[in-house]
């Protein structure tokens, strides 16, 4: 079986990217992980995407955007913009999950569909709910970010 590393944060644009980078290196190297699920909503995502697109050049990697809504649907503002040929795209069952709870759901199905978990979740908001779900599903993973 495929083992997956998710990438889920808070949208902080200060975030460490060093701190965050090694942490995904981390994962490649100890954990025998080469595959990454991440959204394509915001800030955190779009960071992500950049070092992971970076780490290819020097790991054999596989990159997965998992969008939150249904292709060419009108809250799917990013599909397939400014992607490198380097992406995978993967539509998890949600297409009749209201708009309203798409990211949520297509969060769940990462953490449900991974090994292990890269949080980056520096205050509360929406994403430290899936740290408590990563928690209660018993998934490994680490937080990079200053919420215990």
């Amino acid at each position: 079986m495929d083992k997956f590393c998710c990438l889920l944060g808070n949208n902080n644009p200060f975030l460490d990217e060093k701190k965050l980078k090694n942490a995904i290196i981390e994962v490649i190297e100890n954990k025998n992980i080469n595959k990454f699920y991440l959204g394509n909503n915001g800030i955190f995502d779009s960071k992500c995407r950049t070092i992971l697109e970076d780490l290819k050049t020097l790991f054999n990697i596989e990159i997965y955007v998992v969008l939150s809504y249904f292709p060419h649907n009108k809250y799917n503002t990013s599909e397939n913009k400014n992607y490198s040929n380097k992406i995978n795209f993967v539509y998890p069952d949600n297409e009749f999950v209201p708009p309203k709870f798409a990211i949520s759901s297509r969060n769940k199905w990462m953490i449900n569909n991974s090994s292990f978990i890269i949080f980056y979740i520096d205050y509360i908001h929406n994403a430290n709910k899936f740290l408590e779900l990563a928690k209660k599903k018993n998934k490994k993973f680490i937080n990079l970010g200053k919420l215990n």
